[in-house]
């Protein structure tokens, strides 16, 4: 047997949550992607700089990327299986790489597998360094959460429209240097010496 709502005063509650819901979700998801956009931005835009892209070549290759992630998406929401997906990405990760690499000349394309190459290291030194510190699980912790509170904090500023993209990375820089000062004041002063010297070292090479 059905049951019927008779209180005009239940039906109002139930109808104002139902729409409350609604509107959250449609808010969250502009929101992800908002911030996700804006990385994708700022990354693109610093790495412009680097290789000198022309203003045609910034075009050609934003076009590329576009329709990669139009092709990703497809994947995505298709019924291939979880390894399949995953696969396929890989391909066509491997093909838009190699269009955007048609764009670049000779120069960018060796610069760009320099700046590539010079990421991978960085994060393979960077993480040995952290590891050669010997941190206690209470360090870590508190790191982690240090962590995770700058990532929402950059997430939000990314997402918000009314800032342009300098103050964006300005803002995020300014976030990141905080963050920075916090993690080093968990560790302690010996910790600290051998974090620098061994940034430093791997700076050098």
């Amino acid at each position: 047997m059905r049951t019927r709502i008779r209180s005009p005063f239940a039906f109002a509650m139930l109808l104002a949550i139902a729409v409350a819901l609604i509107a959250a979700v449609a808010f969250a998801a502009p929101r992800g992607n908002a911030g996700k956009q804006g990385a994708r931005n700022e990354y693109f835009q610093g790495l412009a700089k680097k290789l000198n892209l022309t203003d045609a070549q910034k075009a050609e290759i934003k076009t590329i990327k576009v329709a990669h992630r139009a092709e990703v998406q497809k994947v995505m929401q298709s019924n291939l299986t979880p390894d399949q997906k995953k696969a396929k990405r890989a391909e066509l990760r491997t093909g838009v790489q190699a269009k955007i690499d048609a764009v670049l000349t000779t120069e960018q394309r060796a610069k760009l597998k320099e700046i590539r190459a010079g990421r991978q290291e960085t994060r393979e030194e960077m993480s040995e360094c952290w590891k050669s510190l010997n941190l206690t699980d209470s360090q870590m912790a508190q790191i982690k959460a240090f962590r995770a509170d700058t990532r929402t904090q950059v997430q939000a500023i990314r997402a918000n429209t009314t800032l342009t993209q300098q103050q964006k990375a300005a803002k995020i820089e300014e976030i990141r240097k905080a963050n920075h000062q916090t993690v080093l004041s968990v560790l302690t002063p010996e910790q600290q010496e051998k974090l620098k010297a061994c940034r430093k070292t791997s700076r050098a090479k």
